[in-house]
């Protein structure tokens, strides 16, 4: 049985909303209630009703939840014990975790501290967003590069920005703003933007969360890659926003800084990592260094 399903459960019996459980998983709603549900058939019990209150368990859940509670708790303590087996071999030793969107930014990162941390030995993990909380939690990662501030996972982590004032806007070649050298939020009060879905992954950009001086884009459409966004981009005169990891040499497509107050927009790309790790003084210095 999966654990990490297993742990839906639990997190729903918790929060008793699926749509809110599945966020704090960072995982869609569909993938949310699959996961509950592949429990319930591998189990053959129907663990949850809905009520005028949300989600609660049902009377055989009730019954089944401190077994499933006892085996999240055993594979957790077994992780930890295997973690202490290890100990003294990782002391040199880093796991960091990012997604595509942040490879190129990672890159560049990579090897300017190579040659000041040298004698650290560090790997780099391409994973999903909804990977990252539970890794960190079990220090299978020691690092990893998270979007937003506004998670509920965040609270209980260290965070650090990494992507200050590099918010840029990607046009086709086409558009009549490229002539433009520097942009305002003024100049897009009449643009259409696309962006990626939340639920995906990647670089988010979306109208409930983000204003330039009280200018709210207009997001028409989400993508679920960021192939699919570039090319629509690209053979369209509509925008996307962008943050550090843009590749101009790709889809026949420009970037334009835009100028302005960009408070909101410069809180997007995050370190996070468990205060709890004994590794937090080998990440902190990791950090030191970017």
């Amino acid at each position: 049985m999966d654990i990490n399903k297993l742990k839906s459960v639990l997190i729903l019996t918790q929060i008793g909303s699926i749509s809110k459980a599945s966020e704090y998983m960072f995982i869609s709603q569909p993938t949310f209630s699959r996961y509950v549900q592949d429990v319930e058939e591998e189990l053959n019990i129907k663990l949850f009703a809905r009520s005028k209150k949300g989600v609660v368990l049902t009377e055989q859940g009730k019954k089944v939840l401190p077994y499933i509670r006892d085996i999240v708790s055993d594979y957790d303590e077994f992780n930890k014990d295997i973690r202490d087996l290890r100990k003294k071999d990782e002391k040199k030793h880093m796991s960091i975790g990012y997604c595509t969107a942040h490879s190129k930014i990672l890159t560049e990162y990579a090897s300017r501290v190579h040659s000041k941390f040298s004698d650290i030995e560090i790997d780099y993990h391409e994973l999903n967003f909804s990977e990252m909380p539970p890794m960190i939690h079990d220090h299978r990662m020691d690092l990893c590069l998270l979007q937003g501030n506004d998670h509920p996972f965040m609270e209980d982590y260290g965070s650090r920005f990494l992507a200050k004032s590099q918010i840029c806007l990607i046009m086709s070649k086409n558009n009549p703003l490229v002539n433009r050298k520097t942009i305002r939020p003024s100049d897009l009060l009449n643009e259409t933007f696309v962006a990626l879905n939340r639920t995906k992954g990647g670089v988010i950009l979306d109208r409930r969360r983000y204003t330039m001086n009280g200018f709210v884009p207009y997001f028409k459409r989400y993508y679920d890659t960021i192939q699919d966004m570039l090319f629509h981009v690209a053979t369209t005169n509509d925008l996307a926003f962008f943050c550090s990891v843009f590749d101009g040499s790709l889809y026949n497509i420009v970037c334009r800084k835009i100028t302005g107050d960009l408070d909101q927009f410069q809180q997007d790309l995050y370190f996070i990592w468990d205060k709890s790790n004994e590794k937090v003084p080998l990440i902190e210095q990791y950090l030191s260094l970017i």
